[in-house]
């Protein structure tokens, strides 16, 4: 979605996720042959915009299916967990529109068993904000795991931030190459976005 706004046309398919140790995993991506490439749509204005969500996803993905209790059912309580967080911690950017969505599978294909979260954001401006992490499994500590992860889109928020942090580098990439004027509002500018800014200059 997010090269599609240079005019890039990108599908991925996730085939196999690779967990620790064995990991291999498998991303099958394709790229569409595009004649040239252009600023992004949604250039940053010059004022900062008061975030509203549009939607607020968590996705919640185990692997390694082999084992009996290794089952996507027994992970819906940390997405149920980690929506009812971010509905709390979230609250001012929300309204009665504002859509909660949760989605819950296995990867059986994982070589190794895994589980891993997924937050993301939608603003009524189509800025999604993400965070991610892996997930300690044993100790059923949902709320102290997720808990940073709905933070760090907390913060996003607070700062009316277009791009999340682990977003801004790579971003920074892509308007290096494409022509055109680019830009966007950011919060804590990260070691590797300072990196890359660096590399680019």
């Amino acid at each position: 979605a997010l090269l599609a706004r240079f005019g890039v046309k990108v599908s991925a398919k996730v085939n196999r996720r690779g967990f620790y140790p064995k990991g291999k995993g498998e991303l099958e991506v394709r790229v569409s042959l595009c004649e040239r490439v252009e600023a992004a749509a949604a250039a940053s204005t010059s004022e900062p915009r008061a975030a509203v969500l549009k939607r607020f996803k968590t996705i919640v993905v185990c692997g390694g299916g082999k084992p009996k209790d290794w089952k996507g059912e027994s992970w819906k309580p940390l997405a149920t967990i980690a929506e009812k967080m971010a509905e709390a911690a979230l609250k001012e950017y929300t309204d009665d529109s504002t859509a909660f969505e949760k989605e819950v599978s296995c990867d059986e294909k994982s070589l190794s068993p895994g589980l891993s979260i997924v937050l993301a954001a939608e603003t009524i401006y189509n800025c999604v904000l993400g965070a991610s992490g892996v997930m300690e499994p044993r100790t059923k500590n949902w709320k102290g795991q997720a808990k940073p992860l709905v933070g760090e889109i907390a913060a996003a928020l607070r700062a009316r931030a277009e791009a999340d942090e682990h977003l801004q580098d790579q971003l920074l990439v892509l308007m290096a190459i494409i022509a055109g004027e680019h830009s966007f509002r950011c919060s804590k500018l990260t070691t590797h976005t300072l990196t890359s800014i660096e590399l680019l200059n």
